[in-house]
């Protein structure tokens, strides 16, 4: 037998929890990125074009898991909100 999701709460929870770690992984490799930029001036060898390429790749990743974690999260809100909306009518 399924069991429904009836505490809004922590699902908002859940929405708040999943944006704060997007939001600190979005953080953390613009952070990379900026020291990356910044050894590029010492390291101008092959590795670090391979480097570069590599960690470009990753952002771009990154990028697009923050966008479907943005979706996600707004997701969830309208699906507690709806909950919420639904419990109070019975």
């Amino acid at each position: 037998m399924t069991q429904r999701i009836n505490d809004s709460g922590a699902l908002r929870m859940g929405a708040t929890d999943l944006n704060y770690y997007g939001e600190e992984l979005n953080w953390q490799l613009n952070m990379l990125k900026n020291t990356m930029d910044n050894a590029g001036g010492t390291w101008k060898d092959q590795q670090y074009q391979n480097f570069v390429h590599r960690m470009l790749g990753v952002m771009e990743t990154a990028k697009q898991y923050h966008y479907k974690n943005q979706a996600i999260v707004v997701a969830l809100n309208e699906t507690a909100r709806l909950i919420d909306e639904y419990n109070s009518q019975t």
